[in-house]
């Protein structure tokens, strides 16, 4: 039963997302078809701290020495790099579309994990200089590393607030939630660890 259980709660989950993918595509296109005089695009550059990372280097870390018996060394820096594209409607719509943050592991052991998501949110003073906004949508990792066995694509929240924005630079702070979860080869269980790498992420970000 339980086995029974978790592929219908997988197949729930597929379901969610692929409803939300739906409606992101559908709401930018007709924000784009609605505002094609008024759009405005923006690309930028981000840098965001992530909490979930270090349990993947814990668990890295972990199976090494069960597998060679032997202290391991890792490099890492929970901090990632990230590139944004948003496309910014009249309305105060906004449509996200993010690679990263991106982490690497190197060392005795590997990782590396490269998050896409697709976004939509509202900026509440898109007329000011200053904005709060908040934004949701999908999110999926491609992993890949030592221990990794699979991934699965999660939502992602987010709130946060825009600075300079008649000034020709935007610069922001962020908070977001991302629950997509990697599935890793746990030695010290014989089994499988699912691990939200990602979890909850801080970040600054610029906009040109």
């Amino acid at each position: 039963m339980k086995y029974v259980s978790g592929i219908w709660q997988k197949f729930k989950e597929e379901i969610f997302t692929m409803k939300l993918i739906r409606i992101i595509l559908m709401t930018a296109m007709l924000s784009l078809a609605a505002n094609a005089n008024a759009a405005e695009w923006d690309f930028g550059i981000g840098a965001s701290y992530v909490t979930g990372i270090s349990d993947v280097v814990d668990l890295y870390e972990d199976n090494f020495e069960i597998e060679e018996s032997a202290d391991v060394e890792t490099f890492t820096i929970p901090v990632g790099a990230s590139f944004i594209a948003r496309y910014q409607a009249d309305s105060g719509i906004i449509f996200n579309i993010g690679v990263g943050p991106a982490f690497i592991i190197a060392g005795d052991i590997e990782h590396t994990e490269i998050p896409l998501s697709a976004t939509i949110g509202y900026l509440f003073s898109r007329d000011e200089d200053t904005s709060p906004y908040v934004r949701l949508g999908v999110v999926d990792h491609s992993v890949s590393g030592d221990y990794v066995e699979s991934s699965d694509s999660g939502v992602l929240t987010a709130i946060g607030v825009e600075f300079g924005r008649k000034q020709g630079l935007n610069w922001g702070i962020e908070f977001s939630v991302d629950d997509s979860t990697v599935e890793f080869e746990d030695l010290s269980k014989a089994g499988n660890t699912e691990i939200e790498t990602y979890d909850r992420q801080l970040s600054l970000f610029f906009l040109f």
